[in-house]
């Protein structure tokens, strides 16, 4: 499709993998990567994607429709491993939810999210916010 196409051909959902992406490329079959953090396995392996598409030239886009702040912090640590010039945008940042699960989100300033500085994900995960346990697993 992507060679008759006039426009730029976006891959999402069909790249869970190195080997998806391997195939992907030896197809020709997009001009940018859609990176969906838990779809793909986490942040490593999100990483892993993004690394090994730039290096083969193609535009990025990170995404975790997952939402809330934990999920916010990981596309801003991702998306921040990406060059500029093959970033093309990153989900939900700044979207967040009316009960935050983290003591201090990633910040927001003039048109930009600031990746956090602590160790993981840079937020502390507010425990209080998270409630009571819906079940517990005992050996």
């Amino acid at each position: 499709m992507r060679k008759r196409s006039p426009w730029p051909v976006t891959v999402d959902e069909a790249v869970r993998t190195v080997p998806d992406l391997l195939d992907c490329l030896r197809l020709e079959a997009a001009d940018a990567l859609n990176i969906k953090i838990t779809r793909v396995g986490g942040i490593t392996r999100a990483a892993r994607l993004r690394d090994l598409a730039q290096a083969a030239g193609l535009m990025l886009m990170v995404d975790e429709p997952m939402g809330s702040h934990l999920a916010t912090a990981a596309i801003a640590q991702v998306a921040a491993g990406c060059r500029p010039e093959s970033f093309l945008a990153a989900s939900h940042i700044g979207a967040y939810s009316a009960q935050p699960l983290v003591a201090q989100p990633p910040a927001l300033g003039e048109g930009r999210t600031q990746v956090p500085e602590g160790p993981g994900l840079g937020v502390e995960v507010d425990i209080e916010a998270l409630g009571q346990p819906l079940f517990t697993v005992r050996r």
